[in-house]
């Protein structure tokens, strides 16, 4: 009866609790990935939300993701901050990988700004590079050059074959 009492409410005209749904402005000439440019300025929806980013219908019959970085121009720390399922958003098309079936997307105003390499200020001094440590064959570089050595090879210790009467480091001993 309940399920009933639901269907003949909502038959009332004028009587919908319901917001009025606006479907998004999807283009009639993209309908698959292959059509995405980079650089396309669409309207989509927001289908899912992960720790991530988000993923957002624009019509492919493919959502797309906007990476957490790419949901705004200032730092966000969860992208329920910003978006929720359901909303309607603008996203310019960073890259399209057919191989993958990978669609990156950005809704920030100025998508092209997190792509260029970010200029260092003129008044903040760099890292000192370690000359000694680079010319001197055996000294290690400084732990503020680390990142530039390659990696060493981790020590491989040889297998522990237990004996009798040896202990375990869980305290058993071995008959």
């Amino acid at each position: 009866p309940t399920l009933r009492d639901i269907l003949g409410e909502l038959k009332k005209p004028g009587r919908d609790p319901r917001a009025a749904f606006e479907p998004p402005a999807f283009r009639d000439d993209l309908t698959k990935p292959s059509d995405l440019l980079p650089g396309m300025v669409l309207e989509g929806v927001v289908t899912n939300i992960v720790a991530f980013g988000c993923f957002v219908d624009v019509g492919v019959h493919q959502d797309g993701l906007v990476h957490v970085s790419q949901i705004a121009d200032r730092y966000i720390r969860d992208p329920n901050e910003v978006v929720s399922v359901g909303m309607r958003v603008k996203v310019t098309v960073q890259s399209v990988d057919l191989a993958r079936g990978r669609i990156a997307l950005s809704m920030r105003k100025d998508p092209a700004a997190s792509s260029a390499p970010r200029a260092v200020p003129s008044g903040v001094p760099s890292a000192p590079r370690d000359e000694h440590a680079r010319r001197t064959p055996g000294v290690r570089p400084s732990s503020t050059n680390r990142a530039a050595q390659p990696a060493s090879k981790p020590v491989v210790k040889p297998p522990v074959v237990p004996t009798k009467g040896t202990v375990a480091p869980n305290g058993m001993r071995f008959k």
